[in-house]
């Protein structure tokens, strides 16, 4: 009997979120229609060709000092703390140390997934953002190779030289979340430091090689003599970006690449009524940030729409284009917006720690809303700026 009890509440627990779910999905369908009728009467046929409206100059100074800048200022801040955090804890291990340095972790898990979507310049150089956060990893290679060094402790593998020209696979946000949250970690607190003496080794060596990434893209983006020249000055001696138009082209590339690698990689998909992805697990699913992480990440793609100024410029031609391009970018905001508050329910629900038992309605809800973003954001802010079409970067080279 208290066998077929558990049955009947865990079966009411998935009709109630599938119930929630489909309830959602219901008033995405409908707000999609209205916005579509309306896009619909509104619609102009836009021409190829520059946009001479579009000032590229302003959009690129806009974005790197009010977004780029700040953003990963934020976060070369947040990882400063994790290492600190990190250190305090392991000079004195308790539980209060420990819970401190989870939940800076997570607090630069949020960080990251608002600049993350900037995938180019010094985020790339030398492998940087992979160190960050490597990732996909279908083959769970990251779990695997830190697994192993948690287990047979190579003094070697925590000296900073060597961390700093290890695999990619095992040193970030990720490898810092296998240590932090994984396997073995129940007892990371354990006064019995040479029972944790190399896991918190571990722990401290990948937080301040993490901060070091972080702390040289910032200096990258700031200093007039490096990367921020490129940006800021297109030119015949540019290395980089011959035309202004280059860097407006970049920031739409890396707004549309990064939805699309959400899709692919970091939203589970179903094949099933009853669980996500065959029950993979999303991106930071073990530290229990993901859904914290895939809103953070929706932010910081609205966040270079108004901050990096899209929402201000002028379409080429008439200003009835400008109103529509306006138009159109408020119906991909309208959608950012949607995709957080169906992460919202799936947060609120109890299914929130077991990620297999959330109902695949829920993530639809969260998919649905993110595809329409997509697809109104690519050729809306390309035709706003004039920009040709460019590729998807997950076709591969």
């Amino acid at each position: 009997s208290t066998y077929l009890l558990s049955l009947r509440r865990n079966s009411d627990r998935t009709a109630g979120l599938k119930f929630q779910a489909e309830r959602t999905m219901a008033a995405v369908r409908f707000v999609r229609s209205a916005w579509h009728v309306a896009l619909a009467a509104a619609a102009v046929l836009w021409a190829a060709g520059p946009a001479a409206a579009f000032d590229h100059a302003d959009v690129a100074r806009r974005s790197l000092e009010e977004h780029i800048i700040p953003s990963y200022q934020d976060f070369a801040s947040r990882t400063q703390s994790l290492a600190d955090a990190t250190r305090s804890f392991c000079d004195a291990r308790s539980e209060a140390g420990l819970a401190k340095a989870r939940s800076v972790f997570k607090g630069a898990v949020i960080a990251w997934g608002r600049i993350g979507h900037i995938r180019f310049g010094p985020a790339v150089t030398d492998n940087r953002y992979d160190r960050i956060l490597f990732w996909p990893d279908p083959r769970h290679v990251t779990m695997k190779q830190v697994g192993r060094l948690l287990r047979t402790k190579p003094e070697a593998a925590l000296k900073p030289e060597n961390v700093a020209t290890a695999s990619v696979a095992t040193v970030g946000l990720r490898a810092l979340e296998i240590v932090f949250f994984g396997p073995g970690s129940d007892d990371f607190a354990s006064a019995d430091k040479d029972k944790t003496h190399y896991r918190c080794g571990l722990a401290l060596a990948l937080s301040e090689d993490l901060h070091h990434t972080a702390a040289v893209i910032f200096e990258d983006w700031t200093s007039s003599d490096r990367f921020q020249q490129l940006w800021l000055h297109p030119g015949a001696d540019n290395s980089r970006y011959l035309k202004p138009s280059e860097t407006t082209q970049a920031l739409v590339q890396s707004f549309a690449d990064r939805l699309n690698r959400m899709l692919a990689y970091d939203i589970p998909s179903a094949d099933g009524e009853a669980s996500n992805g065959n029950g993979k697990m999303p991106i930071f699913g073990t530290s229990g940030v993901a859904i914290d992480f895939l809103s953070a990440s929706l932010d910081g793609l609205e966040a270079l729409l108004k901050e990096g100024g899209f929402l201000d410029q002028s379409a080429s031609g008439s200003a009835e284009d400008t109103e529509d391009v306006q138009q159109r970018l408020n119906v991909v905001l309208t959608e950012l917006r949607f995709a957080r508050r169906a992460l919202g329910l799936i947060a609120q629900s109890e299914a929130r720690g077991d990620f297999k038992t959330i109902p695949v309605a829920m993530w639809k809800s969260v998919r649905l809303p993110v595809e329409n973003a997509r697809e109104i954001a690519d050729e809306t802010l390309k035709a706003e700026a004039g920009l040709s079409s460019g590729f998807n970067a997950l076709d591969g080279d």
